[in-house]
């Protein structure tokens, strides 16, 4: 950060950022986050997390995707990548967010974007 608190790759727009966003827990500082977001992240503003939806593995450990892969709403700390806490929302290629950007509304509801529609999750 500069003086007046800008990141130096904001500074004009003509520098590459490679700053990583998320760091790997317990991992080397250059390590990005291993969590495979399935969608655009949204940062909540009312407790500081990332919002978005995780595709997990069919076979835990592996890397590979396929068509019966589960799907989870999770919050991330941004300054850890960890996990803070998630719900299952569905398995399978229903449930795939092909990368859409979700909205978090005043109430503080979670919208995302599915093949097959547009899952609400709630706190409660």
């Amino acid at each position: 950060m500069d003086d007046h608190g800008v990141h130096p790759c904001v500074r004009d727009g003509s520098d590459v950022c490679s700053v990583p966003v998320l760091r790997a827990a317990n991992g080397p500082g250059g390590e990005n986050s291993p969590v495979r977001s399935a969608a655009v992240p949204k940062l909540s503003t009312a407790d500081g997390l990332l919002q978005t939806v995780v595709r997990d593995p069919l076979v835990p450990g592996t890397k590979g995707t396929s068509p019966l892969d589960p799907f989870r709403y999770a919050r991330i700390a941004p300054d850890s990548g960890q996990i803070v806490r998630s719900a299952r929302v569905g398995v399978g290629s229903l449930y795939d967010t092909l990368q859409m950007a979700g909205t978090i509304t005043r109430g503080g509801a979670y919208l995302q974007g599915t093949v097959s529609g547009i899952l609400r999750i709630t706190a409660g």
